[in-house]
C-alpha cells in the first residue's frame, strides 16, 4: 500500500495531518503525486468557513501540477509512469442536462476535485479520473504548471461576454483580476484598467507591468475611469464579489454592456438593480472552463505570456496551517503562493 500523508480541513481555520495507508488503486482511476498546488481564494472561502459549496471535512487544492505515480489497469490512459501533467479538477456526471448540451463545467451534479465533494492535492498522494489527467510537455516547469487552473478561469472569463470598443475595467487585483487582466492583455484587448483598495495589490499590478493601475477608494475614481474608458468600458469584471464592488461595477458599466460576476461571493449582494434596468445592463456569472480552454492556459503559460512573477511565494507542504492562516488574515502583497508538496 501507499502511504499518504495529508492536510484535511476539519472546521473553519483548522487543518489536522492524517496519515494512511492508501487502498490498492481502483483500476479505473489514475494515481498521482502532487508536486504544486496554489492557493485559490475559493480555498481561503473554505478555509475560513464560508464557500457555500463547500463541506468539510475536505481535503484542498485544486491548482494541480504532479506526475504520474501508477495507472489503473482499466483507465485507459496511455501516458508513461513518471510523465508530467496538470488536473482538470472538474468532474462532471456525464448524464444532465448541461453535459448532454456541451457543457460540462456546470453539469447539474458537478463534483470537484479539491472543492466540492471530491479530495484534492494537499496530500502527497492523490487518485483521480483518467479524464482528468492533462499531460503537458516534458520540459513544461511544474510550479508554472501549477498555474493552468486559474490561468483556464480567466481565459473561461474573457470568453462569457463579447467585448467591442471601450476595453475593459477589472475590480480586483487578487490572482483571478490580474490573471484576468494578463491574458485579456495577451488577446490585445485595450485600454485595461484594475481597481484594488489595497496598495499592496496595486503595487502587484504595477509589477507585472499593468497600466491604468487605480485605487478603488479614490474620490475622483469614476472620472479617472472615465478618461481612460471615454465611452465606456466594454465589460467590466468584478473579481471580489462584495456588495460594494457590484455596485461599482454596475455604476461604471456602459449602457448596454455586461458586467461578468468572477469572484465567489460569501454571502448575499445587495445590487442596485435599477441600473441594471435603466442601462440595459447584462449580469452574467462565470464559474469554470472547459478542456479546450484548459489547454489553451497550458499554451499561454508554456509561451511564457504569464509572467513568473505573479508567484510571490513557495511554501513547504509543512507550513500549510500556518501559510492558509496569513493569507486569511493579510494576503499583504503577496499574488499567487504555491504549496511545495514534492519534487
Amino acid at each position: 500500500m501507499t502511504q499518504s500523508r495529508s492536510w484535511v480541513l476539519v472546521g473553519p481555520g483548522r487543518f489536522v495531518p492524517e496519515y494512511s495507508e492508501w487502498p490498492a488503486l481502483n483500476p479505473m482511476l489514475v494515481r498521482l503525486q502532487p508536486a504544486y498546488c496554489g492557493i485559490c481564494g475559493s480555498d481561503l472561502h473554505s478555509y475560513k468557513g464560508k464557500h457555500p459549496m463547500v463541506h468539510l471535512p475536505i481535503i484542498l487544492g485544486h491548482e494541480i501540477s504532479a506526475t504520474i505515480s501508477e495507472v489503473g489497469s482499466d483507465a485507459g490512459l496511455d501516458i508513461p509512469i513518471g510523465s508530467p501533467v496538470v488536473v482538470l479538477p472538474s468532474v462532471p456526471c456525464g448524464e444532465c442536462y448541461q453535459c448532454l448540451h456541451g457543457r460540462e463545467h456546470i453539469c447539474s451534479q458537478l463534483k470537484v476535485i479539491g472543492n466540492v465533494g471530491l479530495n484534492g492535492a494537499l496530500s502527497n498522494y492523490m487518485d483521480v479520473p483518467a479524464h482528468s489527467v492533462i499531460p503537458i510537455p516534458s520540459d513544461m516547469d511544474l510550479a508554472r504548471a501549477a498555474l493552468v487552473e486559474p490561468t483556464a478561469v480567466a481565459i473561461h472569463a474573457l470568453k462569457r461576454v463579447t467585448h467591442d470598443e471601450g476595453g475593459l475595467v477589472i475590480i480586483g487585483a487578487g490572482p483571478i483580476g490580474l490573471l484576468t487582466a494578463l491574458v485579456a492583455k495577451a488577446q490585445g484587448i485595450s485600454p485595461l484598467s484594475i481597481l484594488d483598495i489595497r496598495d499592496g495589490r496595486l503595487r502587484a499590478a504595477q509589477s507585472l507591468g499593468l497600466d491604468n493601475v487605480l485605487k478603488s477608494t479614490d474620490a475622483d475614481l469614476v472620472e479617472r475611469i472615465h478618461t481612460i474608458h471615454p465611452d465606456g468600458p466594454g465589460a467590466v469584471y468584478d473579481c471580489v464579489a462584495v456588495t460594494e464592488t457590484i455596485n461599482l461595477a454596475l455604476n461604471v458599466a456602459r449602457k448596454g454592456t455586461s458586467v461578468v460576476l468572477a469572484g465567489v461571493p460569501e454571502g448575499p449582494l445587495n445590487m442596485e438593480a435599477v441600473f441594471i434596468q435603466d442601462r440595459e445592463l447584462s449580469v452574467v456569472g462565470t464559474l469554470m472552463y472547459n478542456l479546450a480552454e484548459f489547454q489553451e492556459a497550458i499554451d499561454l503559460i508554456y509561451r511564457n505570456r504569464i509572467p513568473d512573477s505573479i508567484v510571490t511565494k513557495i511554501a513547504s507542504f509543512e507550513d500549510v496551517p500556518h501559510v492558509f492562516a496569513q493569507l486569511a488574515q493579510d494576503p499583504g502583497e503577496d499574488i499567487k503562493v504555491l504549496i511545495k508538496i514534492s519534487s
